[in-house]
């Protein structure tokens, strides 16, 4: 299971099976907090974004993702999500050529 808190009182539980990545953002401007976005395998959830977490817990949750097998990404920026996966829903090539040749190479090997 994988806990997901943020600064409300709220709290959610997700299963690590249901992740497909995570993107770890806002790291590296020598800031004191980052996000964390969870990317679901059904790509028509929303994703789920955890905001201003402590910068002293990123190498912990990057060996905790890594102990799970989750794919984790950093980067500078926070990533607008919603085009980003409407994009990916509409299939390869629909997102750019460069996918199209990938998908397409990848199918034919």
């Amino acid at each position: 299971m994988f806990l997901a808190t943020s600064a409300r009182p709220c709290f959610r539980v997700i299963s690590a099976e249901d992740i497909e990545v995570v993107n770890l953002e806002r790291v590296g401007f020598n800031l004191k907090n980052f996000d964390m976005a969870i990317i679901f395998k059904d790509f028509t959830k929303d994703v789920h974004r955890i905001d201003q977490i402590p910068v002293q817990n990123l190498d912990n949750i990057k060996q905790w993702l890594a102990t799970l097998d989750i794919k984790y990404y950093e980067g500078k920026s926070n990533l607008n999500w919603k085009p980003l996966l409407r994009q990916i829903k509409a299939g390869p090539g629909r997102c750019c050529p460069t996918c199209h040749r990938h998908a397409s190479r990848t199918l034919v090997s």
